[in-house]
């Protein structure tokens, strides 16, 4: 029977990313795993977390979606993995 266990809470240091967290997706990229974070508090916006067995996890990228939340859908949304990364 798999157990969630809180450990930690995450903080990007931006209150319209780490407030409101819609989702939460971890994804293997070039052997390492990201956790990313998508939030929709004041306008939200997705953060990514490098994260490993032997660290605590470490803030790599944020986005803000701002005014252009049509844009972001449109452009960010349909790449994954490395590509989404070099753009944010």
């Amino acid at each position: 029977m798999a157990v969630l266990r809180h450990l930690a809470t995450l903080s990007s240091g931006l209150a319209e990313l780490d407030i409101g967290i819609t989702d939460l997706v971890i994804a293997q990229l070039g052997g390492a795993a990201q956790l990313y974070a998508t939030s929709y508090a004041d306008g939200g916006g997705i953060s990514a977390f490098a994260i490993s067995a032997s660290s605590s996890a470490q803030l790599v990228s944020q986005q803000l979606y701002g005014n252009s939340l049509g844009y972001l859908a449109t452009e960010l949304c349909p790449k994954v993995g490395d590509a989404l990364i070099r753009r944010l």
